[in-house]
């Protein structure tokens, strides 16, 4: 299904869930975590989805990594960890995602669910460098930053060096409870690990910035 780009390490086997503490939530109501940062992704929907893959930099490798899933209205989640091998040449790699819920993942719009690899742990405060996974999807030229607004009248994004920030848009899914905006980036001339700052603006009061690091594969 994924169409891996030219430079990119193809290691199937190599990053690997440790699936005795994967963790997988259907819930009846919304549960929120607080984090302004949602997702860094690239999806698509998929008749046959959900897909995984993951983009890990060599940086990462001998540690572990989290992989996580929210739906827009909050009530599914899921994480995993995964073990980076120490011989890690960097690239992308499919991760194992052994889901109980196919038909309910299947069943949400293109923007219905925000998901993100950060290096470190599970169930510890997330890392603030992160890194993109591609849900149900090929093409890493746009990468989108999910973002909980918490009801913000405009969302704005500034990527590294570049003058102009990004006005990102609202993501119209029904209940945008977990999450409610997308931030765009053009991935082309960006590599490695890129600042991003995220600005919410409520009565035309900024807050203050929600800094983090992006992993960015190289495009061909």
């Amino acid at each position: 299904m994924f169409q891996l780009r030219a430079g990119q390490a193809q290691e199937p086997s190599e990053v690997a869930l440790q699936k005795s503490d994967f963790k997988e939530f259907l819930r009846e109501g919304a549960d929120i975590s607080g984090a302004v940062v949602v997702g860094v992704q690239v999806q698509s929907p998929a008749a046959d989805g959900p897909s995984l893959m993951g983009y890990i930099p060599r940086e990462w490798k001998g540690g572990m990594i989290c992989a996580q899933v929210v739906s827009a209205d909050g009530r599914y989640e899921a994480y995993g960890p995964y073990l980076v091998p120490a011989d890690w040449a960097g690239g992308t790699a499919p991760l194992e995602f052994p889901t109980r819920y196919q038909e309910q993942l299947r069943a949400f719009s293109k923007d219905g669910v925000g998901a993100m690899v950060w290096q470190g742990a599970c169930g510890e405060q997330q890392a603030s460098a992160k890194s993109v996974v591609l849900w149900n999807a090929t093409d890493l030229e746009t990468i989108d930053v999910i973002v909980n607004s918490f009801r913000a009248d405009d969302v704005f994004a500034y990527v590294a060096d570049r003058p102009q920030p990004i006005h990102c848009r609202k993501i119209e899914t029904g209940s945008s409870i977990a999450f409610d905006s997308k931030c765009s980036i053009d991935a082309d001339g960006i590599h490695g690990e890129t600042k991003i700052e995220v600005y919410r603006i409520t009565n035309g009061k900024p807050s203050q910035p929600t800094g983090f690091e992006i992993w960015f594969p190289a495009l061909p």
